[in-house]
């Protein structure tokens, strides 16, 4: 049996190295895993997060404490905070897409 998605869709996530924004395919599952996509086709997974265990926290908007890509708006920004410290930061091109 294969575990539910409760929501997919395009968003921009914040590289870890360069930290430049990427354009990736997000996939939320009902178990808490965000995995996330090269393309909508999702052949090849870039990475993965798991909010049930790894997840300590939520911010967004001007919490996130970085500039949104291109002209997009603040309410747009999300930061997932990791347990591990290896924290995500995402936005979607509404506020309604990156909740």
């Amino acid at each position: 049996m294969s575990i539910p998605e409760v929501k997919v869709g395009w968003l921009q996530r914040k590289s870890s190295i360069l930290k430049r924004w990427k354009r990736s395919y997000f996939k939320l599952y009902a178990d808490g895993n965000l995995t996330y996509f090269e393309d909508g086709l999702c052949e090849q997974r870039q990475g993965h997060f798991n909010l049930a265990s790894n997840c300590k926290g939520l911010k967004t908007a001007l919490e996130c404490e970085v500039d949104p890509p291109g002209d997009l708006t603040y309410g747009c920004l999300l930061k997932i905070q990791a347990v591990d410290g290896d924290d995500m930061i995402l936005c979607g091109s509404s506020t309604d897409e990156t909740l």
